[in-house]
């Protein structure tokens, strides 16, 4: 069976300023000069079967009564994940982070 790439995850940002773009240069600005500017930019393939596999197996393990690992088994291969390790994978460099992210309020124009 071929792999099939899950297309919407494959997606980059287009992170250039121009003339047509102007209303988000601060954005553009802010995510280049951001710690997740690498997340974001990263060109990575997601499989649909992989995927599935993965969340197919997946247990997650509680410590204080709080998710901190999810391990699964991918083609026969052992994978763990937790915040460490997603920190070191796109380079955040906040492996000991925040355990809940700050509320944000928005307001819409209308």
């Amino acid at each position: 069976m071929d792999l099939e790439i899950k297309t919407p995850h494959n997606y980059l940002p287009y992170l250039v300023k121009h003339s047509k773009n102007t209303d988000f240069h601060p954005i553009i600005d802010i995510i280049n000069s951001s710690k997740y500017l690498y997340i974001l930019t990263a060109d990575s393939s997601i499989y649909i079967s992989t995927l599935r596999e993965f969340w197919a197996n997946a247990k997650l393990s509680l410590q204080h009564k709080k998710p901190f690992l999810i391990t699964s088994t991918v083609n026969k291969e052992h994978v763990e994940i937790t915040v460490q390790s997603i920190s070191t994978m796109f380079q955040l460099e906040d492996a000991t982070g925040m355990e809940t992210s700050p509320k944000m309020n928005y307001k819409l124009n209308s």
